[in-house]
């Protein structure tokens, strides 16, 4: 069970290759206005820690193949054990040296959490309760990615395009992650990248 993909905002156009107003997918129109959690966009390396339903834990990137660096697996092992719970996917991501670009995040291998969802025989997702990831980092010391606003999504397009400052140093966040905050629509999630909108102030057209 991955981690689903997150959609882009707005469609490209085939032949520039630049974004247009077109939305990806129809629901982000009707929802625009409503109150949306932002947070910051990691260049890491997308890990899933799974409970089955003896609370026995494994862990993997986005594939089960993937190659985990052995203290990065090390440490997230000692972050999420004590969670202890059955039927539970603790999704996060692997930042430091030499994943991706995490380096400039921190010095040494971690283990970043952005949700939780509990799944059934068929592999069907139920996502938790933003406020009760908030309480799993907080009792297990797990560090949660970064808020870096609520609002609209216009209000997260104008903060990603003129460069929202990264809450982990001084240099401009990768972008933001925006998931509905209404907990009906929490498995709603869209992605909005700097390196997309950056100086793009028109395409707050229409938002």
């Amino acid at each position: 069970m991955k981690y689903p993909k997150t959609k882009n905002l707005f469609k490209r156009d085939r032949t520039t290759g630049e974004l247009t107003h077109e939305f990806t997918d129809p629901v982000f129109s009707y929802l625009k206005h409503n109150k949306w959690i932002f947070t910051e966009k990691l260049d890491g390396m997308n890990m899933r820690c799974v409970f089955n339903a003896e609370g026995e834990l494994s862990i993997y990137g986005r594939s089960n193949n993937a190659v985990i660096k052995s203290d990065l697996l090390e440490h997230t092992k000692q972050r999420v054990f004590t969670v202890q719970t059955q039927n539970t996917i603790i999704f996060g991501e692997g930042i430091g040296p030499k994943i991706q670009r995490g380096s400039k995040y921190c010095s040494e291998r971690n283990f970043v959490m952005f949700n939780i969802a509990d799944y059934d025989e068929q592999g069907n997702l139920s996502w938790w309760d933003w406020d009760l990831v908030k309480e799993v980092s907080q009792e297990h010391c797990i560090p949660m990615v970064p808020i870096l606003g609520i609002g609209g999504l216009c209000k997260g397009v104008s903060q990603v395009a003129m460069g929202l400052k990264s809450r982990y140093g001084d240099f401009t966040a990768e972008g933001v992650v925006a998931t509905p905050a209404c907990r009906q629509l929490n498995h709603i999630r869209v992605k909005i990248k700097f390196r997309d909108f950056a100086g793009r102030l028109d395409l707050l057209e229409g938002l």
